[in-house]
């Protein structure tokens, strides 16, 4: 069973900050993914379906402004006693919980489990592609290194064009014509540009 909506990918541009920001998701970190109340009443709906519509949209309501207050129950910078005020104060506003209430905080936690696991699988599997893809291409003569030099012999600004700049490169670079010109695709024209103006 279970939500369609919630079996998306993990955010690649997310995955890629995590990574690029050095954070590490130890087994001590956790994740907890916000649910608005729409969410809620999905992943409610999805753990019970015979639950009257109106009593999803109530039931979820509360379960989302629990599972809000819970948030800083993992952090380190946020005293227990003021986690316990926020949940205390949901609880003094709409009740103790019922069972469809705590179904609902169930199914949140549970989806939230899930985005926290497909999180850390695509931070892992991004680092490994990312340490082979630096051994395959980032050694001294690899493909990058030979990008980044024909992109700093365009910039010189010696060249008319990126395509009579590859033509002269591309020999001494070891690599195809096209390929060389692909690397100057989207490169800024060179300031100064000399050459510019030779004809």
């Amino acid at each position: 069973m279970g939500n369609p909506k919630y079996r998306q990918p993990v955010d690649r541009s997310l995955v890629k900050g995590i990574r690029d920001l050095g954070i590490q998701l130890t087994s001590d970190v956790y994740i907890h993914t916000a649910f608005d109340d729409d969410e809620a009443a999905d992943l409610l709906r999805s753990l019970a379906p015979d639950l009257p519509p109106s009593q999803v949209e109530d039931m979820s309501k509360k379960a989302a402004r629990i599972w809000a207050a819970l948030e800083s129950a993992s952090s380190t910078s946020v005293p227990l006693a003021e986690t316990l005020e926020n949940i205390g104060a949901v609880l003094a506003d709409d009740g103790l919980p019922d069972a469809p209430v705590i179904l609902g905080l169930y199914a949140l936690a549970r989806a939230s489990s899930l985005q926290e696991a497909k999180l850390r699988k695509a931070v892992s599997a991004l680092s490994v592609a990312n340490k082979g893809a630096e051994g395959k291409h980032g050694k001294p003569n690899g493909s990058w290194a030979k990008k980044k030099q024909i992109q700093d012999s365009w910039a010189t600004g010696n060249f008319r064009t990126r395509g009579l700049c590859a033509e002269v490169e591309y020999e001494a670079l070891g690599v195809t014509y096209d390929t060389a010109r692909s690397w100057l695709k989207g490169m800024p024209d060179p300031s100064p540009w000399p050459a510019r103006l030779r004809r």
